[in-house]
């Protein structure tokens, strides 16, 4: 199983400029903190599970480029999964409900 505080996955993409790679090593330090209030918000919200969108609600002080690479990082360890149920946001659009795997 992985680890949430040392697990330091590799970039998902290899188009990003070199100040993307830039910014994701400064970041390194806090990633496994972030990574594990992610997964703890997850486990909170337990079978009702959680959007995108309300993940960013409960994390107002933080930006979403450094919340969602965080939930990726959870569903590609396998820790994170689709419940293949849609909740519209506040724009009325469809977003994938997460659940604990």
């Amino acid at each position: 199983m992985i680890d949430l505080f040392t697990y330091n996955p590799p970039p998902v993409r290899h188009d990003h400029p070199e100040t993307s790679y830039m910014a994701a090593d400064a970041i390194v330090p806090v990633t496994g903190k972030l990574r594990q209030a992610v997964y703890a918000f997850a486990v909170e919200r337990g079978g009702y599970g959680f959007t995108d969108s309300e993940l960013f609600s409960a994390f107002p002080e933080k930006p979403e480029n450094s919340i969602r690479p965080r939930r990726i990082e959870l569903q590609q360890a396998g820790r994170l999964l689709d419940s293949g149920k849609r909740r519209m946001n506040t724009r009325g659009r469809a977003c994938i409900v997460w659940l604990v795997a």
